[in-house]
């Protein structure tokens, strides 16, 4: 994800606004802030935001709903948009018309998703059917690049990750086995099977 952060930044057109969506403390804006980024930074938790604004006194960090379904920019002026790790927001049937709205030109879409059409998704299927986990995987990553394609969007970049059942909190000494394996095989260059997708688009 720092990969697709950094590469970001670099292509979004200057100057410009940088919108983190979901900022909690300001793990991907205090990057964009050393880049020369002029930051937005949202969440829905006061406390998160609250430190954002420690961390980074020149940003402008704004609350915001769980339910809110716009994101608090006029149209055309935001250059670099990152929704990282916030699945009821990438996800969601507004977010793609919204996120056309917000950027300008040539602006730039940083996003997560999570890929209904993947192996860790059958896994959390049969753990919902026993009642010990809910929801997370809502759609398909093809049917969400389809949106994206026809709402004028164009693929700079899409990698997959996280195909090892472990949960985002774990750790496990496992883990950095499964980073290497995925890395070995090639994985990030089957997103339309992974179970995380993280893309970099940009509007045309």
């Amino acid at each position: 994800m720092r990969r697709a952060a950094v590469a970001a930044s670099a292509l979004a057109p200057r100057p410009g606004t940088a919108v983190e969506i979901g900022c909690e403390g300001g793990r991907w804006s205090i990057l964009l802030a050393s880049q020369g980024w002029d930051l937005v930074c949202t969440d829905i938790c006061p406390e998160s935001l609250q430190l954002c604004q420690r961390r980074l006194p020149q940003a402008k960090c704004i609350l915001v709903g769980p339910t809110d379904t716009t994101f608090p920019c006029a149209p055309n002026t935001t250059s670099l948009l990152l929704c990282m790790e916030v699945d009821p927001v990438s996800s969601s049937e507004w977010f793609v018309d919204e996120a056309l709205r917000v950027l300008r030109r040539g602006g730039i879409l940083v996003v997560t998703f999570l890929n209904k059409t993947s192996l860790r998704a059958l896994f959390h299927k049969l753990l919902r059917r026993s009642g010990g986990e809910r929801a997370f995987y809502k759609a398909s990553y093809n049917t969400y690049r389809r949106r994206l394609l026809r709402a004028g969007f164009s693929f700079i970049d899409e990698g997959g990750c996280c195909w090892a059942p472990f949960t985002r909190d774990s750790n496990s000494s496992f883990v950095p086995l499964f980073v290497w394996l995925e890395k070995c095989l090639g994985l990030r260059y089957l997103p339309r099977l992974s179970p995380w997708v993280v893309l970099v688009a940009q509007k045309l």
